[in-house]
């Protein structure tokens, strides 16, 4: 009902805060406040004005309390650490001049979370046209405004397509739930990127030419390495189970290497993938190559690309779709 939100304050995570500290450093700042996050004593302070120690005390005492909260550090060296460093910043007489980060991207100034899109493409040379609907939520290469980057949450993802050859329409793919998170590591920063994915797809069998559907699913765990704010690289490790009645003893297991990029560019956003396979079955082995543009309209309207080239064994497939994005 109207009325009940008073207002709206947006804070922005301590770990945003902390990187926001660390990026406006200098150099000797960030040497000697690198230097406590990985020994716990600090070392180059001496190099320093007061008012550049006093920012590097008061950031490192920020990375305390983040490790302590993110349980990777015991109170008995939380208090220690802590005391440390209050200690040192209560002998300085001068004030940092660092701002804290007072307002980020709120989540509420985000894209909505249902998407459908309508899509035109060729698979294999034969023309199509179809609809996808995503309940929720993100892509990696949705607008990423107010979430994180390289994060991707899609649940009971549908895509239907009719192909103008054989005048057929079919269910081309159900996603019945993907997450990936894309976290890169820093000097600070250690988190692991993941991925689970589950659904189905429509496949053809490259040994008897049958088509069916597959079962899949997928689970990675690996590593993201931000080159700079706006471009991640990723690799990410995975293993894989497929099920099918038109496969070979009705499925397989495989192992495959995702490498990738994540590109943000003003309005445009890119992923480029290539994932070799090794697979139990011979039909699964081979290598797949993505790439995914979007050029975001505005907030709730965007216009995507796909290549995709999947070099299986004695069956190579390539597809090219466009689809217009719409958020609701």
């Amino acid at each position: 009902a109207d009325g009940l939100v008073k207002g709206i304050n947006y804070r922005p995570s301590r770990r945003n805060k902390i990187l926001h500290r660390y990026q406006l450093m200098t150099p000797l700042q960030q040497q000697a406040y690198l230097h406590f996050v990985r020994k716990q004593t600090f070392e180059g302070l001496e190099k320093l004005s007061e008012a550049e120690e006093a920012d590097v005390l008061e950031t490192a005492y920020q990375f305390v309390q983040y490790q302590y909260v993110a349980k990777k550090l015991e109170l008995g060296d939380y208090r220690k650490q802590s005391f440390d460093i209050l200690r040192a910043r209560s002998g300085l007489k001068e004030k940092g001049s660092i701002q804290e980060l007072e307002n980020g991207k709120s989540p509420l100034q985000a894209h909505e979370s249902m998407r459908a899109t309508a899509e035109v493409g060729v698979h294999n040379g034969e023309f199509f046209e179809g609809i996808s609907y995503r309940p929720a939520y993100q892509s990696l290469t949705d607008n990423d405004f107010g979430l994180p980057r390289g994060s991707e949450i899609n649940f009971l993802e549908t895509r239907l397509r009719h192909y103008d050859n054989q005048d057929k329409y079919v269910v081309q793919n159900l996603n019945l739930l993907s997450i990936r998170s894309l976290s890169p590591i820093d000097a600070m920063f250690q988190p692991f990127s993941f991925q689970i994915q589950t659904g189905v797809d429509r496949w053809q069998n490259s040994v008897s030419e049958r088509e069916g559907y597959v079962g899949y699913l997928t689970v990675g765990t690996g590593g993201t390495y931000g080159f700079s704010d706006n471009l991640l690289g990723f690799v990410l490790i995975n293993s894989k189970v497929f099920y099918g009645g038109f496969l070979p003893h009705n499925s397989f297991g495989a192992m495959s290497a995702d490498v990738g990029i994540l590109a943000s560019l003003g309005q445009w956003r890119l992923l480029g993938e290539a994932e070799p396979q090794a697979a139990s079955q011979k039909l699964g082995n081979g290598i797949e190559y993505k790439a995914e543009l979007n050029y975001i309209l505005e907030t709730n309207v965007s216009l995507g690309a796909t290549i995709e080239h999947n070099a299986r064994y004695q069956k190579d497939t390539e597809e090219y779709l466009l689809g217009l994005r719409y958020y609701f």
